[in-house]
C-alpha cells in the first residue's frame, strides 16, 4: 500500500463513502429502518468532517479540568480543590474564544467565556440548579489540538454525585476515545477498574489513553517505574474484572488489544501551567507535559483517520446485518399474514358448513321445554270452566239479567287472566328458554365466524358489518313479532233473546274450548315464526360471508402472495448487492489492519 498515510486514509475513506451512499440508497428505496438510515447519514457526515470526540474522564479530584487547561495553555475551565464540574464541557476549535450554552429545552445562549463558572459548576446551590438545565457548554478556542475537527470533552467526576455520574456515563455512546485521568496520590481503585471495563464494552470507544496526574508528587527518579507499575496494575485489574464478569469473547479480545496497546503518561498540570506563565523550560520538562502533548497530538491525528475507517466499516457491517433482520422480519410477517388468512378462512368455511346443523340442534332443544310451557295455556280450559261453573252456581236463583251480568263479568276476568297473568309468565319463560339454548350457538358464531372475520378485516383491510339483528337482546327479537292476544272465539255470554233456549254450561264450555285452542295456536305460531326467523337471518348472513370469502378475501390473498414473492425477490437482489459491499469493506479493513492503518 504505497503513498503517504494521509493519502491512504483519503483513498480508503473515499471508497467507504461510496459504499455508504449505495447502502443509503438501498435502505431509502426499500423504506426500511429510519434509525439505520440515520446511522448511515451520521457515518457519511463523519467521513466528510472527520469529527473525533475525545472525553477526559475519571473520578472526582483527579485533575481532569486542570489537565484540559494545561492542554489549552490557559485557565479556561474552573479547576479547584473542590470538585466543581457539573456539566458536559466541549472544547472545539474556534478562531476566537467564545462560549455557547445548549439547554435541555433546545434553547441556546451565547455567554461570556469569563463567566463559565456561573454555568458549569456546582459550587453554589444556584450554580447547581442552572447546571441541571444545561445539556452542554461548548467552548470555542483557537487551540492546535482541536484544529483538525477534534473535540476535547470535560466530564463531571465519577462517584462524586449520582446525577453527575449519570451525565458522564450517558456520554459513552458519543465518544471515540477516552483519556482516563488517574491520580498518582490514589493510583487506580477498583471503581476505576470497573469504569475502564465499561469504556471497553462501549461500541463507540476504540482508544483509551491513561494519564497519571500529580506525577510531581513522586520522586523524579521513580516516576518512570511508577508509571509502568500503574500501567501493569490497570491491565491486570481490568482483565481480571472482565474475566470475572464472564464477558463475551469479543469484549475480552477488545480489552486485551486496547489495554496492551494503550498509552500512559505521567504529568503535572500545575507545573505545566506555572512553566507557561514563567516561560520556564526546565519546569516544563519536569511537568512531563510537552512529551504528553506532542505524543497525544500525534496519536489523535493517527487515530482520527483510523477511527473514521473503523466507524465506517462497523456501520456498513451493522447495516448489512440490520437489512437481513428487517427483511427477514418483513418476509416472516407477510408469510404469517397468509398463514392466518388460510387458517381463519378455513375456520369460517367450517362454520358456514356446520352452522345450520348447530342452529337446528339448538332449536331442537327448545321443543320439549316450549311444549311444557305452552301446555300451561291448555290448563286455562279447566280454570275458565271452573270459574264459569262457580259463577253460575252462585246466580242460579237470580234473574236473567243478573245471570247474564255474572257470566259477562267472569268472561272479562278470564280475558284478564289469559292476557295478563298467563301471558306474562309465558313471555318470561319463552325469553329464558330461547336465551339459554341460543347461548351455545351465539358462542360458536362468535368464535368460529365473527372473531376470525374481525381478524381478517385488519389483515386484508376491508370493512365488515355484521347483521345488527344479532346484536339485539332476545326480548327485543321476540317482542318485535308481537305477542298473541286472547280473544273469545265464541261468546260465553248468552243473548237475552235466546236465553231460555241456551244450555248455559255447554255454551260456556264450547266458548272456552275453541278460544283457548286458538290462543294456543297463536303462541305456537309465534314460536314457529321466531325459529324460522333465526334460520333465515343465519342463512342470509352465511350467504354474505361466502361472498366475502370468494371476493375480497380471495383477492386480498392473491395480492398478498404476489407481494410476498416480490418482497423475497427484492430481498435476494438487494442482499446480493449489500453482501458485495460488505465483502469489499471487509477486504479494505483486513488490508488496512495488515498495514497498521487501523
Amino acid at each position: 500500500m504505497g503513498g503517504s498515510m494521509i493519502d491512504n486514509y483519503k483513498n480508503i475513506e473515499f471508497q467507504l463513502y461510496g459504499y455508504l451512499i449505495q447502502l443509503r440508497q438501498i435502505f431509502q428505496a426499500n423504506c426500511t429502518s429510519k434509525y439505520e438510515i440515520e446511522n448511515i447519514n451520521k457515518t457519511i457526515e463523519l467521513i466528510q468532517n472527520r469529527k473525533f470526540n475525545v472525553a477526559v474522564m475519571g473520578e472526582f479530584k483527579r485533575g481532569k479540568s486542570s489537565l484540559i487547561n494545561a492542554l489549552l495553555g490557559v485557565n479556561i475551565l474552573p479547576s479547584d480543590v473542590t470538585p466543581t464540574t457539573a456539566t458536559i464541557n466541549r472544547i472545539t476549535y474556534g478562531t476566537e474564544p467564545s462560549m455557547t450554552i445548549f439547554y435541555y429545552d433546545e434553547t441556546t445562549e451565547v455567554a461570556d467565556i469569563d463567566n463559565i463558572s456561573e454555568y458549569v459548576t456546582m459550587l453554589t446551590e444556584e450554580g447547581l440548579k442552572r447546571a441541571e438545565e444545561i445539556r452542554e457548554a461548548v467552548i470555542h478556542y483557537p487551540t492546535v489540538i482541536c484544529q483538525n475537527h477534534v473535540d476535547i470533552i470535560d466530564t463531571p467526576g465519577l462517584n462524586d454525585n449520582r446525577d453527575m455520574t449519570a451525565i458522564t456515563m450517558n456520554m459513552l455512546g458519543c465518544i471515540d476515545a477516552a483519556i482516563v485521568v488517574i491520580s498518582a496520590l490514589a493510583p487506580f481503585s477498583e471503581k476505576e477498574a470497573e469504569f475502564v471495563g465499561q469504556l471497553i464494552k462501549s461500541d463507540s470507544i476504540e482508544n483509551i489513553v491513561f494519564v497519571v496526574t500529580f506525577i510531581d508528587e513522586i520522586d523524579e527518579d521513580e516516576q518512570n517505574k511508577f508509571i509502568t507499575y500503574i500501567h501493569n496494575r490497570i491491565v491486570k485489574s481490568v482483565l481480571e474484572l472482565i474475566e470475572k464478569e464472564n464477558s463475551p469473547g469479543k469484549i475480552r479480545i477488545k480489552a486485551k488489544q486496547l489495554l496492551d496497546n494503550s498509552l500512559i503518561f505521567g504529568v503535572s498540570s500545575l507545573l505545566a501551567m506555572q512553566s507557561f506563565v514563567a516561560g520556564d523550560r526546565e519546569l516544563l520538562k519536569k511537568s512531563r507535559f510537552e512529551i504528553f502533548k506532542t505524543e497525544l497530538y500525534e496519536f489523535l491525528t493517527a487515530q482520527q483517520g483510523a477511527n473514521t475507517i473503523i466507524k465506517a466499516v462497523k456501520c456498513i457491517q451493522k447495516a448489512g446485518e440490520e437489512f437481513d433482520k428487517l427483511y427477514s422480519n418483513k418476509i416472516f410477517q407477510e408469510d404469517q399474514c397468509l398463514y392466518i388468512i388460510d387458517q381463519k378462512t378455513s375456520t369460517i368455511n367450517n362454520y358456514c358448513s356446520e352452522y345450520r346443523k348447530a342452529l337446528e340442534c339448538a332449536l331442537q332443544k327448545l321443543e320439549k321445554p316450549l311444549k311444557e310451557c305452552l301446555d300451561d295455556i291448555l290448563h286455562l280450559k279447566s280454570v275458565f270452566t271452573n270459574n264459569f261453573t262457580s259463577a253460575l252456581s252462585k246466580s242460579q236463583n237470580s234473574q236473567q239479567n243478573e245471570i247474564i251480568e255474572a257470566i259477562a263479568s267472569e268472561a272479562a276476568g278470564c280475558w284478564r287472566i289469559a292476557n295478563e297473568e298467563c301471558a306474562e309468565k309465558l313471555k318470561k319463560k319463552v325469553f329464558q328458554l330461547f336465551t339459554s339454548v341460543m347461548e351455545d350457538y351465539y358462542s360458536m358464531r362468535k368464535c368460529e365466524c365473527m372473531e376470525p372475520i374481525e381478524e381478517l378485516s385488519k389483515i386484508c383491510n376491508f370493512h365488515w358489518q355484521a347483521s345488527p339483528c344479532f346484536d339485539k337482546s332476545m326480548i327485543e327479537i321476540i317482542t318485535s313479532f308481537g305477542f298473541p292476544i286472547f280473544n273469545w272465539q265464541a261468546s260465553p255470554i248468552p243473548h237475552p233473546q235466546y236465553f231460555h233456549n241456551y244450555n248455559l254450561l255447554d255454551n260456556m264450555k264450547y266458548a272456552v274450548e275453541i278460544s283457548v285452542e286458538k290462543y294456543y295456536e297463536h303462541w305456537q305460531f309465534l314460536i314457529h315464526s321466531v325459529k324460522n326467523w333465526w334460520m333465515q337471518q343465519s342463512d342470509h348472513e352465511v350467504l354474505a360471508i361466502t361472498a366475502l370469502l370468494n371476493n375480497e378475501i380471495k383477492e386480498n390473498k392473491t395480492s398478498k402472495k404476489a407481494e410476498l414473492y416480490a418482497l423475497i425477490d427484492t430481498y435476494h437482489k438487494q442482499k446480493s448487492m449489500i453482501q458485495e459491499i460488505r465483502e469489499k469493506t471487509e477486504a479494505i479493513f483486513i488490508t488496512t489492519s495488515n498495514h497498521g492503518i487501523t
